[in-house]
């Protein structure tokens, strides 16, 4: 498939241009609202710092009061609840998953993470183990989205209004997929792209907590990278050296003053 947008059966699938593009997660935000309750139009969930050219459908959230669910790692959101869910994550450069009670990075450690409903891979499929959201879930016929990773690597956004289950786009896309991610779904699933204009596919209007994207950074937007900590090798010369230093003065009695109140201490 060609990067940017490819139409496969009812599913429309946008493909990460690798060279040019990264992979973020993006929270709503709204005035006066706690960004763990935030929920915005697919439109308006951004960042001023970049120019994206796809977003999708992400989290699951609460219909009452727009509960953001799973774990959220983005520029505003460090959210990591230990409630058995799956966590999808970027950290430097690869994509990996684990169940929420086994994932201890921040947001400051990753490029993002999200919390799946599903996650299918060539060898197994995975189920978050939250009640509405277990195993069934994958059969449900209804809209979806979703986010891959091709045979060949690159990043995917795919949302299909279509209804189907989980597992039969699995089954429909595998042989151009290497893992299939399945997100919120029904009348959540979007998907927003930039190509010769700005083109949306929604199953409604609904609210959403936070996307996926496909960025790059504006022109002197980009963060400073941190720097890498630096080691200094040294010389057995200059180690003796320091350590004759260090002993300089001291005598074998101040050893044995310094053994005996250690010993002391931990009587």
């Amino acid at each position: 498939m060609k990067n940017g947008i490819n139409a496969k059966g009812n599913y429309h699938i946008f493909i990460r241009d690798e060279m040019k593009y990264k992979t973020c997660m993006l929270s709503a935000e709204k005035s006066g609202v706690p960004n763990y309750l935030a929920v915005n139009k697919i439109e308006n969930i951004d960042n001023p710092d970049i120019l994206w050219f796809a977003k999708m459908t992400a989290n699951y959230r609460q219909m009452s009061d727009g509960q953001h669910l799973g774990v959220e790692l983005s520029k505003t959101n460090n959210l990591v609840p230990r409630q058995g869910w799956l966590v999808l994550f970027e950290r430097k450069g690869k994509v990996d998953f684990v169940r929420d009670t086994e994932f201890w990075y921040g947001k400051d450690d990753v490029e993002w993470a999200c919390s799946p409903a599903s996650i299918f891979t060539d060898t197994k499929t995975f189920y978050s183990e939250i009640d509405g959201v277990r195993e069934a879930k994958s059969r449900e016929v209804t809209t979806q989205s979703a986010f891959g990773i091709t045979r060949d690597g690159k990043h995917a956004f795919i949302t299909c209004l279509y209804k189907v289950s989980a597992l039969q786009m699995w089954n429909e896309l595998k042989g151009d997929f290497k893992l299939l991610a399945v997100m919120d779904g029904g009348g959540s699933a979007q998907l927003e792209y930039y190509e010769n204009g700005v083109h949306t596919f929604k199953a409604s209007n609904r609210e959403l907590p936070n996307v996926l994207c496909f960025y790059k950074y504006k022109d002197g937007k980009e963060p400073a990278k941190p720097e890498e900590p630096t080691t200094k090798a040294y010389t057995e010369a200059q180690i003796e050296i320091a350590i004759d230093e260090y002993f300089k003065g001291i005598t074998i009695e101040d050893l044995k003053e310094e053994l005996k109140k250690g010993i002391k201490e931990h009587l």
